[in-house]
């Protein structure tokens, strides 16, 4: 093997074994065990990682979600012709059009939330962006 391949694999060796290839954050840290995203395919991924974050805040101001006292901006959508939301959650509507519903949701709930069958996706509402 060639001296520089065999450095190049030292260092390769190295950085995985310290765990350098980590994000660092631990705002956005999975833990070891819990749930997972695949758990969740209503849910949007973002929306998924927050309710693991170890600090939501942090987390939501990173990554451009409407978070404030532990409560998220989403856009639920249900199943077209259905304008009703599922009963036995503490969801504040904003705004809602047909099918479609803006609301400031708990991160507590929005797992649960996202096994409803009456539910069709959770998402973070789209943000208006000026032309340039």
């Amino acid at each position: 093997m060639k001296p520089m391949a065999l450095v190049l694999t030292a260092v390769l060796l190295i950085w995985g074994l310290t765990g350098c290839g980590g994000s660092g954050n631990p705002a956005v840290e999975k833990p070891a065990s819990g749930p997972s995203p695949n758990d969740y395919p209503k849910l949007a991924g973002r929306l998924f990682q927050l309710t693991q974050a170890a600090d939501p805040a942090a987390f939501a101001n990173q990554h451009d979600l409407d978070y404030s006292e532990g409560r998220v901006q989403v856009m639920i959508e249900l199943p077209i012709g259905q304008s009703a939301l599922p009963g036995g959650y503490n969801i504040e509507v904003i705004s809602q059009y047909q099918n479609r519903i803006e609301a400031l949701v708990s991160i507590k709930e929005l797992l649960r939330l996202a096994k409803e069958p009456k539910i069709k996706a959770i998402r973070p509402p789209l943000k208006p962006y000026p032309h340039s």
